[in-house]
């Protein structure tokens, strides 16, 4: 990653880095003698693990990082480059940019794993998070991974999410793998079946499966799609039906938002940080909390920024506000740690496309 982004982003995350300093020594020390529940890393382990359960995890991987030595070099080259931060310093050596990285994952950015529709206790940077839980356990459940039965390269495609009884909203570029245009409608590519999973959780066997029965639309500006999906899966229902903001959030820029989806890897990032932070623990259910960073209108259409620390395979993931847990955005893009993309929702309230469409709008 390019250093100046780096630090732009590191300064948005930690205005004040001495404070956050202090955060990551204390967690480093922690580190060093295997206590991985300090602020900061406790969003590491998931939802009921015991604190008294060792650091070592197969091949020192816990859930999602590298072994406690590791975490620690990270923290205390991250420390050192918020130390020059603070005194207006860019200079970053290949290490203190590396450790820099991990902690606007670990501490600013974080990309919490769920397990059983609920998410590990959060860093300090984001413990308001503990205030939303239970709204956030009820969206949760909502969010799904497309899986592709009979694709020759991909077993799964993206994120979807439930906005109306039997509606699921994805990006066009998602439902592009199984589906093509014909005529004025798509079809589904000879030999391959959809369906939408809404656990696929890490160390979690259940499955809650419902068959995406066909692509209702395709927007015709924006990255986005309607699928038609199952309600009911023999004797199981599908989950809730998200709201959909129907009008602007009270701050377009640094307003609290999350990302829920199923980060994958991605081969346009850096692979050394995206294994080191993620450590292969790719297309399971994550939350990711961030800032959003404004509305921009050029080049058109509009299109609504935000920070959230997101991969490829969280193309399709919802965008919720967490001040009112309506969906506030579609994610279909970015780069990163540098910045996303993600279509407005509450703009298209009249859009023509959605007039035929009863979409749980606020």
């Amino acid at each position: 990653m390019d250093q100046k982004d780096l630090l732009k982003m590191a300064k948005r995350v930690f205005p004040k880095p001495k404070k956050a300093q202090e955060q990551v020594e204390a967690a480093a020390s922690a580190a060093a003698n295997n206590n991985m529940s300090a602020p900061g890393l406790e969003s590491l382990r998931s939802p009921g693990m015991s604190m008294n359960e060792g650091p070592e995890l197969g091949e020192g991987e816990i859930f999602g990082m590298p072994s406690s030595g590791i975490v620690e070099k990270r923290l205390r080259d991250g420390s050192k480059a918020l130390d020059k931060m603070s005194k207006g310093e860019t200079d970053l050596t290949p290490s203190e940019q590396l450790g820099l990285e991990a902690i606007v994952l670990l501490v600013g950015r974080p990309a919490l794993l769920v397990q059983d529709d609920d998410f590990g206790t959060p860093p300090d940077e984001w413990q308001s998070l503990e205030g939303k839980r239970d709204m956030l356990k009820g969206i949760i459940p909502s969010v799904g991974r497309v899986d592709l039965d009979g694709h020759p390269s991909f077993p799964w495609c993206g994120t979807a999410f439930l906005v109306g009884d039997g509606i699921a909203m994805t990006n066009r570029h998602v439902a592009q793998f199984f589906a093509q245009p014909s005529g004025k409608e798509w079809k589904f590519s000879p030999g391959i079946k959809a369906k939408v999973d809404y656990r696929e959780e890490y160390q979690r066997d259940k499955s809650n499966e419902f068959k995406v029965d066909s692509v209702l639309g395709i927007h015709p500006t924006y990255d986005l799609a309607l699928l038609k999906v199952a309600m009911k899966a023999g004797k199981k229902k599908a989950p809730a039906v998200l709201t959909v903001a129907s009008s602007a959030p009270k701050a377009t820029k640094d307003g609290d938002v999350a990302v829920i989806g199923y980060p994958a890897f991605d081969s346009r990032n850096g692979r050394t940080e995206q294994m080191d932070i993620f450590k292969n623990i790719f297309n399971v259910k994550r939350l990711q909390p961030g800032k959003s960073t404004g509305l921009k209108a050029t080049p058109a259409p509009e299109i609504l920024g935000h920070d959230c620390s997101t991969l490829g395979g969280n193309s399709g993931s919802c965008v919720v506000d967490l001040e009112t847990g309506q969906v506030l955005a579609l994610h279909f893009g970015g780069q990163y740690l540098k910045g996303n993309v993600s279509v407005p929702l509450w703009k298209l309230t009249k859009d023509p496309f959605f007039k035929k469409f009863a979409l749980n709008w606020a």
